[in-house]
């Protein structure tokens, strides 16, 4: 008799238990799967934005870091200013004296109201408070000549040339003729026979101020005119004379040369390696404006003179003798040095540029045209007056007009052809700002391919890949095996798996897409504001440019006849 097995239905709810468990995790993960995703993209959307903003951070943080440093370097110029002016007064405080009583003993004198003892007692006075400066002496010298002490006079002008040949010289020129002596044209050949033009003191720069503002009558004009003339031509015949003088004034002009700040091209700055070119460009260009309000405010308006000749000669006395000496020329310039310091709030670069042009000054001896370029550009250092200025830049004329033809190529020279604006890791190129449509399409390719890239990259990984395969041949080998309940659920996870990951690789491609659009959308919009701010600068450098002619005619019309002021002295034939 045959055993017949009995096959028993399967229990499968425990299996059914478990499939609603499985599916209960895998919706579970299937969102914290999507919640990490979008947590992901949230930030790679803030890593992206920040990476937008890091190039704008760091031009801030380096205008914080230059703006502090200018901070400091005022603060220590305005403390270190102190001290030099503070030993300025201890070393050489008691020059100042002499100096004040120089201009004192003369009004003196005029009016009649000091007598001749008192004078005498006040130069021996400062004869022994002062001793080796040429001006004690000379003042004794003076005061024995009024009284009538020629053996005293003597001797003490003797003493007043063996300290310093030059200025006593010059100093008694003046004094004579303030007085109308013809013996002030023998100290002025003795003055003009110590001066080797290649080296002038830098007091020479009173004397031009004597011929600029007409003091000199006929005879004393034709000595300088001559010996003037003579130094320029001696001057010029030298090696590399002319391209020197023009370098000089090319330094001269360029300290009047201003600084371009951001201002209007604030996303050219950010998004243009041409930037640095653009903005030194501009600053040339704009240089066309500065010169011609310096010459038109140099040469514009009258020169009034006082109401006596003695009162302007005065002026040019006070300006001889308080003309600090060559051993005050150190502090001098460290004085000067921090004031444009201050004065540039802290801009080491803008003093140190100004200082370089001002440099020569300081100079204890200097060319008769450098001389010229001081009184012209530095009238505050050297001393000299509005006329002398007028004097010194008609002198040098045919200089300045060659300088600022030199800076003007250079400025040009320095405008790019082509404007390269980056955006993004794309970079494209710019004449006038005009080409918005073909840089718009090459920008929006550029998105477009950086798009398919990203978008390749997100696929889903192998594993999911392979998540299909695997979990179909384990369902199939459960439903075989009937009773393999692992195999069954391991394949159910499997095809779970698979379906997680490819939404969520769906997901990811869509906020790409987003993304991308509205960052195309955004670099339209700084794109567009680049090519307008580009269009502007050209037309800038283009207006600035056609302030060249009349510049150039401004400087070529300027005359040194006409510079030397008529006073009234010339008129009346005052004795020389």
């Amino acid at each position: 008799m045959s055993e017949i097995t009995t096959i028993r239905p399967a229990d499968l709810r425990a299996i059914e238990r478990y499939l609603e468990r499985i599916t209960s995790v895998a919706g579970e993960v299937h969102e914290q799967v999507a919640d990490v995703r979008g947590r992901v993209a949230h930030v790679q959307s803030k890593q992206e934005a920040i990476a937008h903003d890091l190039s704008g951070l760091a031009a801030e943080f380096a205008a914080f870091v230059e703006a502090d440093a200018q901070q400091k370097q005022l603060q220590l110029a305005e403390t270190r200013i102190v001290k030099v002016r503070q030993e300025l007064e201890t070393r050489f405080g008691y020059y100042a004296e002499v100096r004040r009583r120089a201009t004192g003993i003369l009004q003196a004198l005029d009016t009649g109201l000091v007598t001749h003892d008192t004078i005498q007692l006040t130069t021996e006075d400062l004869m022994m408070s002062a001793p080796g400066y040429w001006l004690a002496p000379a003042l004794v010298a003076l005061a024995a000549w009024i009284r009538g002490d020629w053996e005293t006079a003597q001797r003490a002008v003797a003493e007043s040339l063996r300290r310093d040949d030059y200025k006593a010289s010059l100093y008694f020129s003046l004094i004579l003729h303030r007085y109308g002596r013809r013996a002030a044209v023998v100290w002025l050949h003795r003055f003009f026979a110590h001066q080797d033009p290649a080296a002038l003191d830098r007091e020479f720069v009173v004397l031009l101020d004597v011929v600029a503002n007409g003091f000199f009558g006929p005879e004393a004009r034709s000595v300088s005119d001559e010996y003037i003339a003579q130094w320029v031509m001696e001057l010029s015949h030298q090696p590399g004379f002319m391209a020197e003088q023009e370098r000089r004034w090319v330094t001269a002009l360029d300290a009047l040369r201003p600084s371009v700040d951001v201002g209007a091209y604030g996303v050219v700055a950010r998004y243009s390696p041409s930037w640095n070119a653009m903005r030194e460009s501009l600053s040339y260009a704009r240089l066309h404006g500065r010169v011609v309000a310096y010459f038109r405010d140099m040469f514009e308006g009258e020169i009034v003179p006082l109401p006596r000749l003695a009162a302007e000669l005065d002026v040019l006395l006070a300006s001889l003798v308080t003309n600090f000496d060559d051993e005050e020329l150190p502090l001098r310039q460290q004085e000067r040095e921090l004031q444009l310091i201050i004065d540039t709030d802290g801009d080491r670069g803008a003093a140190q540029r100004k200082l370089a042009a001002e440099r020569s000054a300081f100079a204890e001896k200097v060319s008769f045209t450098v001389l010229l370029t001081n009184a012209a550009m530095h009238p505050e250092i050297s001393k000299a007056s509005l006329a002398t200025q007028r004097y010194g830049v008609a002198l040098s004329r045919d200089w300045i007009v060659g300088a600022h033809e030199t800076l003007t190529r250079t400025g040009r020279a320095l405008v790019p052809g082509d404007i390269v604006l980056t955006l993004e890791g794309w970079q494209g190129t710019t004449r006038d700002g005009l080409n918005e449509r073909e840089l718009a399409a090459s920008l929006g390719e550029h998105l477009r391919r950086a798009h398919d890239e990203a978008t390749a990259k997100v696929k889903l990984s192998t594993v999911a890949v392979m998540a299909p395969y695997v979990g179909g041949l384990l369902l199939l080998y459960a439903v075989i095996a009937w009773v393999s309940v692992l195999a069954l659920l391991a394949g159910t996870g499997a095809a779970i798996y698979w379906y997680v990951e490819r939404g969520s690789v769906e997901k990811r491609k869509a906020q790409l897409a987003k993304e991308f659009r509205q960052k195309g959308e955004e670099l339209g919009r700084v794109l567009k504001l680049a090519l307008g701010e580009v269009a502007a600068y050209r037309a800038e450098i283009d207006r600035y440019d056609g302030e060249f002619e009349p510049t150039h005619t401004l400087l070529g019309s300027i005359s040194p006849d006409e510079a030397v002021f008529a006073h009234a002295a010339d008129a009346a034939g005052i004795p020389v």
